[in-house]
């Protein structure tokens, strides 16, 4: 996914989640990212951009995108291989 596709991806899908103006922005970006996986835009075994990518792309600091990315592992969304990425 191209920086502008997935820029664009995460302003779409974060106007579509009721009450985005309250939640914290790793909050938000966990579940853009959990729509992408639903959607299938992420497929199981996929790897996802890396986490400085996602982070100028979504206009993040790369400590809010190592926390979704934190939590969604944690939910067992995604796993993490160090030195490949973070994968579905």
């Amino acid at each position: 996914m191209s920086p502008d596709t997935l820029e664009r991806f995460y302003h779409e899908h974060s106007e579509n989640i009721p009450n985005a103006g309250h939640l914290p922005a790793y909050k938000l970006l966990q579940m853009v990212i959990q729509a992408g996986i639903e959607k299938g835009v992420w497929k199981a075994g996929q790897m996802l951009p890396p986490e400085r990518r996602l982070a100028k792309a979504c206009n993040l600091s790369i400590g809010t995108v190592k926390r979704a990315m934190l939590n969604l592992t944690h939910e067992g969304l995604l796993y993490r291989r160090q030195g490949s990425g973070t994968f579905v």
